[in-house]
């Protein structure tokens, strides 16, 4: 998780939001596995905001894909 920490980090110190999002896509990951659901879409929802571009790219696609499982997860656990 760590790893995970200082590269988000290390893509918001360079205004690098590829590299930002692929931080956050492998840290959201770990807490969709662990059910960190909230905290998941805290980080994710303002990255994913940024992009205008480059909306069919494969990183923008698999967040995509982790924020609707996420809204899966608080449907089904309400």
């Amino acid at each position: 998780m760590r790893r995970f920490t200082q590269s988000l980090q290390v893509g918001r110190e360079q205004q690098a939001k590829v590299l930002e999002l692929r931080a956050a896509l492998g840290l959201s990951r770990l807490w969709l596995q662990q059910g960190q659901i909230q905290e998941v879409r805290q980080l994710l929802n303002p990255i994913v905001a940024w992009f205008r571009e480059g909306l069919d790219s494969e990183e923008l696609r698999d967040t995509k894909c982790i924020m609707e499982r996420c809204s899966d997860c608080i449907l089904c656990c309400a």
